[in-house]
């Protein structure tokens, strides 16, 4: 059985795949399509020749005990891998991520694998389990900037690492001022004759400028 978490980046596949029960866990980014299956038959304490081929393998992996194994972003590694893990799915259960659809066709292809969804992740409790020792204050100024779970992890290592933290993103009223003074500008010259009108526009107008100038 294969279970593919497959979502955009930073949406948090990799904490789903880290709150998932397995006995190999594998990052597959920057990898060989050997040395991914090297690392699965390292962590199973398998024993091959130092020149063993793909097939070999494979074929030594089927041959141990079931087990379920966790492979992180299988589309950052060889294209073959999706074949691979539909052969290991033979006789393991397989938990992986993907970000890049075509890398990973064949599985989409012949609907080999259950298609998860990352729950939203909780930002907040991701960064008190990683950097228990972030402040209160420094863990609430970054889940306010921060939109995805590896936004929020790279600012805290930046502040880890002694970068002081960004300011939260300002909004820039000036558009909105400016399309509201011309329409008071607008209305005042229409209906300047009639004073209760007038005195409304200009008590909106002083409002709205007060309201502003919290905002900004």
């Amino acid at each position: 059985m294969i279970h593919l978490c497959l979502a955009p980046p930073g949406t948090g596949k990799s904490h789903w795949l880290e709150n998932q029960r397995a006995d190999v866990r594998i990052t597959c980014t920057n990898k060989s399509h050997r040395a991914a299956l090297t690392a699965i038959a390292d962590t199973l304490h398998l024993d091959y020749p130092s020149r063993a081929s793909i097939d070999d393998l494979i074929t030594l992996i089927l041959h141990s005990p079931p087990c379920t194994i966790a492979l992180d972003d299988i589309d950052r590694t060889s294209p073959k891998i999706a074949y691979t893990i539909m052969q290991l799915a033979a006789r393991h259960t397989i938990l992986a991520t993907a970000t890049d659809r075509r890398r990973i066709r064949p599985l989409l292809d012949r609907q080999a694998a259950i298609i998860e969804t990352p729950p939203r992740a909780d930002i907040r409790a991701i960064l008190q389990d990683r950097y228990p020792d972030l402040s209160p204050a420094a863990i609430r100024r970054i889940t306010s900037i921060a939109t995805t779970p590896a936004a929020a992890l790279h600012i805290a290592e930046s502040v880890r690492a002694g970068q002081p933290l960004p300011q939260a993103p300002s909004h820039d009223w000036t558009p909105l001022i400016a399309l509201l003074t011309l329409s008071l500008i607008y209305l005042l010259r229409t209906q300047a004759r009639n004073p209760a009108i007038a005195a409304t526009l200009l008590a909106t107008g002083y409002i709205v400028r007060r309201w502003m100038w919290r905002k900004t």
